[in-house]
């Protein structure tokens, strides 16, 4: 910061003046008198310096004065493209399309009560909570970058955003707060899907654990007979460069893995996709539009899950097996074993509660 320090005598004392360059270029001044000499004065000189460096590092540069919503949130997308993946920057643009009554708003003067009134009227529909929960954590990084990269903001107005009490629904299995299907309930909705154009790829997951793109991205050169696993190497994506579906690299290096396969199932899936084995095992051209389908003719069916409660399922139970260590269900998962202890809390209490009626019952 260029500044300058003068003194004065005045009113039988020291003025202190400090005249500085603000963040626009022009020079502005701030004084203060009744010093008895000059040293007495550098307290407040260094007070004051401090403060406006503050000032001036939480001021928005000229270039974003003035800013709207929807023009920033442009600039912060252009941005993000060059370090997120194309199935991210798609679903932040799906999130942010739900808020379009900011875009005309100067992003300084959005309030928490503006955004709430958004998520209120988004409660009415028949989103889930989860669902409008992940649309304002994505709106929530935009006013991070607002306020963090920029300065244009010192709020964020998504922070403390009621969602309201978890919508609770029948359904056929009573799904709508388990992370999780019992045995019974995987049966039974593999029995009823049992002849869906969705069912290999349904039992396919809840044998495997895969993630939707990694399921959609194996081909038969993948699966190992002889060893009965499938090589994790790729998945099918949106490829940043080409905005198309293809196949593209995992999600984290952890990802890259090798996952066991029943004996049986093995065999079974050999056979059964070799006759009619184009490359990928299921040809589905695009991850999106087979969740949104699926989804659909889960609900048909009466049950309130998404494809990924599958994946969800298998972890589960490798965990509640008790046999197999946390290090060694991470590499199947794909997980660090700190990620599968987080995500999976719910089953380590369950086996702790177990452990301590045994206990009970044997010490």
């Amino acid at each position: 910061m260029d500044y300058k320090v003068s003194y004065r005598e005045k009113d039988k004392g020291i003025q202190c003046i400090i005249n500085y360059k603000d963040q626009y270029g022009k020079w502005k001044q701030k004084s203060k008198q009744g010093f008895k000499r000059q040293k007495d004065a550098k307290p407040w000189i260094e007070n004051t310096l401090e403060d406006i460096r503050e000032i001036m590092r939480l001021s928005p540069s000229r270039e974003y004065e003035g800013i709207t919503f929807g023009s920033f949130k442009e600039v912060y997308i252009e941005h993000a493209k060059i370090h997120l993946q194309a199935n991210t920057i798609k679903a932040l643009e799906t999130s942010l399309n739900k808020f379009t009554v900011l875009d005309p708003m100067d992003i300084r003067k959005i309030k928490k009560m503006d955004v709430q009134k958004i998520v209120d009227q988004l409660l009415k529909t028949s989103l889930k909570n989860n669902t409008i929960k992940l649309y304002v954590t994505y709106l929530g990084t935009v006013f991070s970058a607002a306020k963090n990269d920029y300065n244009l903001i010192t709020n964020i107005p998504t922070q403390g955003i009621k969602l309201g009490d978890k919508v609770s629904f029948k359904t056929k299995s009573q799904l709508a707060t388990s992370k999780a299907l019992t045995d019974e309930e995987l049966k039974l909705l593999l029995t009823d899907f049992s002849k869906s154009k969705y069912y290999d790829l349904i039992e396919f997951i809840s044998k495997t654990g895969l993630r939707g793109g990694e399921a959609l991205g194996v081909t038969l050169d993948d699966i190992d007979i002889v060893n009965c696993e499938i090589d994790i190497n790729k998945q099918w994506k949106i490829i940043k460069e080409t905005g198309k579906y293809g196949f593209g690299p995992l999600k984290s290096d952890r990802s890259y893995r090798k996952v066991p396969l029943p004996k049986s199932y093995a065999k079974e899936l050999m056979s059964r996709k070799v006759v009619n084995f184009s490359k990928r095992l299921f040809p589905y051209p695009n991850t999106q539009d087979l969740q949104g389908s699926l989804n659909k003719a889960f609900k048909a069916k009466g049950y309130d899950i998404t494809i990924h409660i599958l994946r969800h399922t298998y972890i589960t139970k490798l965990l509640a097996s008790g046999l197999i260590d946390d290090e060694t269900i991470a590499q199947i998962a794909g997980h660090t074993v700190t990620q599968l202890r987080k995500t999976y809390s719910h089953v380590n209490k369950n086996m702790r509660d177990k452990a301590k009626a045994i206990i009970n019952d044997i010490v």
